[in-house]
């Protein structure tokens, strides 16, 4: 046998190997199913949260943990001119609103922290090929959402990553 013959059936070996592998790996793992199939299902609390579940979460910790006054920061992740933004927020409603860097091509708008609990919501309603979400687990506050809604199309792709949230005392900023 030449030595080509021999390296083309140690590939093929190595291939049908790995096949068998991830096959049997795939058999053991527990079907989930949503429709009426007779597969069976993982036990209740295997399931993860939906991502709307989260969200839901998160709004929910963030009404009783997070703060009503706070400077948060956040930066626009998109295929367009990026920027640190800070608005500070007072009792929920934005008192300011400015760039940290300078001349901003591109003003993504006041933000808090229910905005961005809304621009999610919205993505979520929505159809998407990906995205990504984080929450603070103690607060609830969105950390980053990172969505790609068409998976041939480029530079949609979008998101918002929340760099910091300061609470701010009462009378603190007025």
């Amino acid at each position: 046998m030449t030595h080509l013959i021999r390296t083309r059936r140690l590939r093929t070996l190595i291939a049908v190997l790995a096949l068998t592998t991830f096959a049997s790996a795939c058999a053991s793992d527990p079907v989930i199913t949503t429709s009426g199939d007779p597969t069976p299902e993982a036990p209740e609390d295997t399931l993860a949260p939906t991502r709307e579940d989260m969200l839901a979460d998160a709004r929910v910790r963030w009404a009783e943990e997070g703060p009503t006054s706070y400077i948060m920061t956040t930066r626009v992740e998109c295929f367009c001119p990026q920027g640190e933004w800070e608005d500070v927020v007072v009792d929920g409603e934005v008192t300011s609103h400015t760039s940290s860097g300078d001349e901003p091509l591109f003003d993504p708008g006041e933000q808090t922290m229910e905005t961005l609990f809304d621009e999610v919501d919205e993505v979520l309603s929505a159809d998407y090929v990906r995205m990504d979400l984080e929450f603070d687990p103690l607060t609830g506050a969105l950390a980053r959402y990172w969505v790609d809604i068409e998976e041939m199309m480029a530079d949609e792709e979008h998101g918002v990553t929340v760099l910091s949230v300061v609470p701010l005392e009462d009378g603190e900023i007025s």
